[in-house]
């Protein structure tokens, strides 16, 4: 059976989506995540599927790779008269943190700080401890970051050449950079591992 893209649009699982709202606290001096609230809901469709590792994984990565020290998140997957929803490579983890992401470019703008400086006050270090418990070590943030920044001062945006856009807004074409970090663990999340037949 090979479908048309429509059909396989309307009937073949699809990621997750999730509407997330994040609050947090922070230092107004530097941005830094004093204590986070997130609250996740996961659209599951009609079968559970791989919805409880997608939820798990969500719930593990939601702030992202950045330190809070008190943290509370909520994961709910919620079942909807629709295709069930499925997992592509990220089983619930980019959903959260394109949310993380966003939320640390608010609260910089919020603060009027630079949203790449609060990203590095707050990245995961050596010792850092996560939400869940496990101890850090040998964390490539900071240098990932700062690698990134300095490829980037060195190769400047070309200008940008003038071509026809659509209508509205979208006739203007506008070129810039943005920042953003993620981090993702392997593996099906817990004891996910036990369930698989095959072994190495």
């Amino acid at each position: 059976l090979i479908y048309r893209r429509d059909e396989d649009l309307r009937a073949t699982t699809k990621r997750h989506p999730a509407i997330m709202r994040y609050r947090t606290l922070v230092d107004p001096q530097n941005g830094r995540l004093l204590a986070a609230d997130a609250h996740i809901l996961f659209d599951g469709g009609a079968y559970n599927t791989l919805s409880p590792v997608v939820n798990s994984r969500g719930v593990i990565h939601a702030l992202g790779p950045y330190q809070c020290p008190n943290v509370r998140v909520e994961g709910l997957m919620v079942a909807t008269n629709t295709p069930p929803n499925g997992a592509f490579r990220g089983f619930g983890a980019p959903q959260v943190m394109f949310a993380a992401e966003r939320h640390m470019d608010r609260i910089a703008r919020t603060l009027g700080l630079d949203p790449v400086e609060v990203r590095r006050t707050n990245l995961y270090r050596d010792g850092h401890i996560t939400p869940t418990g496990q101890a850090l070590v040998d964390v490539g943030a900071l240098e990932v970051l700062d690698k990134a920044m300095l490829s980037a001062k060195n190769h400047p945006i070309p200008p940008l050449v003038d071509r026809p856009g659509g209508g509205g807004e979208s006739a203007y074409l506008k070129r810039g950079r943005g920042v953003a970090l993620v981090w993702h663990g392997c593996g099906f999340t817990g004891n996910g591992e036990a369930a698989l037949k095959g072994k190495v």
